[in-house]
Order: C-alpha cells, then structure tokens, then sequence
C-alpha cells in the first residue's frame, strides 16, 4: 500500500474504534441510569356474584386473565331467554346461541362468548340486581364477568386498548404517557372520581325512552 492508502486506511480504523467506543459509553450510562417508571392501571372488570348473596366469595375487581363464569345479556329479546322484570335485559346462560354452559373463562373469553350470541356481558348493577339468577349452568352461587371496568385512578394512565377518542366518559386521553412516551392511552379526570359500579337496579331501553 501506498503512504496515502495507508493512512487512510489507519483513519477508518480510528473512526470505527472511536464508533465502537461511543456506543459502549452509551450503553454504560443508560443501564447506570433510574429507570423511568410509567404508573399504568392494572386492566381488571367487576365479577359480580351470580344470584344476590349467594356467592361464597364477595364480589370484586378481577384481574382479566382470571378465570369466572360466564353469563349473557340482551337488551333486545332472545327467544328462550329469560327477562325477570321490566328493569332487567334479557339473559342466559346456555341457550342454543352460546352453545353450552360456560366456565372457567378470561375476560376476552367471556366477551366473545356473549359476542358471538349477539348479546354482551351484563352490568354489575344487572347481575346484582338478580337480572340472571336461575338462568342454569349451577352459576347462581359463582362469580361472574360484568361489563364494568375498573376506572384508572387519578394519576394512573390505561393504555388497554384506549386509543382515540375511545376514552371513558369522565376521563381525558393523553397523546403520550407521563414519562413523554407517544402512547395511546386514557387518563383519570382529576375533578373525576372513580365510581365503584353502580348497584341499583338497571332500567331498559324502554324504561327510559
């Protein structure tokens, strides 16, 4: 090689060795850095006990991945399924349309359970309400997935599945998380407390047109 080959054959190998030195401090000080910690809210619903006070456990917010029982509700009529006042929708536990008794079911599992029915999940105000009791299955003494969710505390972010506008009503959506990470994610209105679900009896449709 040449006295002009060489030499810039040392330069490339001093800029590859400054390189490779560089991101080795890099690495260094962000691994010797505090983490940075985003508070986020634990995704969990209401199980609601399937016949009022029967249950041995008490009612509860229950992680997703927890596994309950499983009942539907429709606020328009299912023929076959049962409607036990005025102010309950109608529901079921194992009519034709959900195919069979449903046990030991997550949370998505239970959705596309009462989805696939065309019915949804009955609220924890319908379920304590007795809206779904005697409806079969041996499920009026077990816990059972309501549609409540548990709201994200002031403070907390919920980034399960909130994106958009697709926020709870009394909460304001943020277009990064606290540590200034773009997220998706909802958080708690502070002049918003968080409701427990409401426990008295649900109306209708037709109850309130």
């Amino acid at each position: 090689l040449g006295p002009a080959a060489g030499a810039n054959q040392r330069a490339a190998q001093h800029t590859h060795i400054m390189r490779t030195l560089t991101a080795l401090l890099i690495a260094v000080g962000a691994a010797a850095a505090p983490a940075t910690t985003r508070q986020l809210s634990v995704s969990r619903q209401f199980v609601e006990c399937g016949k009022p006070d029967k249950c041995s456990e008490e009612p509860k917010w229950a992680d997703v991945d927890e596994i309950h029982e499983v009942r539907c509700c429709s606020d328009s009529l299912i023929v076959g399924w049962t409607k036990r006042s005025e102010s309950c929708p109608w529901a079921e536990s194992n009519g034709p349309e959900m195919g069979s008794c449903h046990e030991d079911k997550t949370f998505a599992q239970a959705e596309d359970v009462c989805a696939g029915a065309d019915a949804r999940l009955c609220t924890a105000a319908e379920l304590q309400s007795g809206c779904t009791q005697g409806t079969g299955c041996g499920h009026d003494r077990d816990l059972i997935w309501s549609s409540d969710k548990e709201p994200p505390a002031d403070g907390q972010y919920d980034c399960s599945g909130c994106t958009g506008l697709d926020c709870f009503e009394t909460n304001t959506c943020d277009s990064s998380g606290p540590d200034g990470v773009p997220l998706a994610c909802c958080r708690a209105s502070p002049s918003s407390p968080s409701p427990s679900p409401s426990l008295s009896p649900a109306l209708s449709p037709r109850d309130t047109a």
